[in-house]
């Protein structure tokens, strides 16, 4: 089964899809995150680094920042020419690692670039070893900016590539610095995200989100 697949499996199963409007969930807790992974399998691979930051009515806490360099038993390379770490770098404990990052995501909302991705490599290591995870739901920068251009004058097939983090950061004049890390990343996609929900406000539209029950 392919990764699309099983992730659109995993959240059909687990979710309720809605549009709610920004103001419902503006004071709500909101943690940005990136993962970087030895691969794509999410059953398989792991996560190596990891980098979460808060977002309280508009503003990224960069002091609260969570950054984990994580170990691995997986000897894989698949991903290493991507972001440049191995499996080796890792610093924490991986049990250690998935309980933090639980406890730092559990009863608020999940923000990311195809977060759904991220849940799902998340959620298998967490089921793996009993690990609570318990999210308030999910919110994807990617989907996010899809709806905002399809609504405003937009015309023709959506490009992937066109939505990829780095062209979305070039469109918005969003600085991305260290990209394929997790702090680079992951800044990069809170200051994305803060965007797309200002211009949201601005125009009346509501946001596609992912509730999980």
């Amino acid at each position: 089964m392919s990764l699309l697949k099983r992730i659109k499996k995993l959240l059909i199963s687990n979710e309720k899809t809605a549009q709610i409007d920004i103001e419902k969930i503006a004071d709500e807790d909101f943690v940005v995150l990136d993962f970087e992974t030895t691969g794509l399998d999410t059953a398989k691979d792991s996560i190596v680094e990891a980098c979460l930051l808060p977002v309280e009515r508009g503003s990224i806490l960069i002091r609260n920042q969570l950054y984990l360099q994580i170990q691995s038993d997986d000897n894989s390379f698949k991903a290493s020419s991507i972001h440049g770490i191995l499996p080796s770098d890792g610093i924490m404990d991986r049990r250690d690692s998935l309980m933090k990052i639980a406890n730092y995501v559990n009863g608020k909302w999940m923000v990311g670039h195809c977060v759904g991705f991220d849940f799902l490599i998340l959620s298998n290591h967490c089921n793996a070893l009993n690990i609570s995870l318990k999210v308030r739901g999910l919110i994807d920068t990617h989907q996010m900016a899809i709806k905002l251009e399809k609504t405003t004058n937009f015309s023709g097939d959506v490009v992937p590539s066109n939505y990829s983090l780095k062209s979305l950061c070039k469109k918005y004049k969003i600085p991305l610095e260290e990209e394929h890390t997790a702090t680079g990343d992951s800044l990069a996609t809170a200051m994305l995200f803060i965007k797309l929900i200002n211009l949201y406000k601005k125009r009346k539209y509501r946001v596609p989100v992912t509730r999980f029950e």
